[in-house]
């Protein structure tokens, strides 16, 4: 499920809430019916993993893609680049 829900996660920067998810994982993948609760819960993951952030707005809450994680297309997390070798301390 995590990798379903980190793929709906990366197609957007846009705030989403639980059911948008839901919605995007049926349409995505009908043989698949997860419930809310399992969404939210591994939406709650992710969030306690700095992958995805939680922000709450009237009452309603929304996920993002964490801006410190590249959450790519396929769901997989991207190593940060490395763009300076690291100095050698001799």
């Amino acid at each position: 499920m995590r990798s379903l829900v980190l793929e709906v996660l990366g197609e957007t920067s846009e705030p989403r809430m639980v059911s948008e998810f839901v919605d995007a994982l049926a349409k995505h993948h009908p043989n698949r019916a997860p419930s809310t609760a399992v969404v939210r819960n591994t939406l709650e993951s992710l969030v306690a993993k700095g992958i995805a952030q939680r922000t709450r707005t009237e009452g309603s809450v929304f996920y993002t893609p964490s801006a410190s994680s590249a959450v790519g297309g396929d769901g997989a997390t991207a190593a940060p680049k490395v763009d300076e070798p690291v100095p050698d301390e001799t």
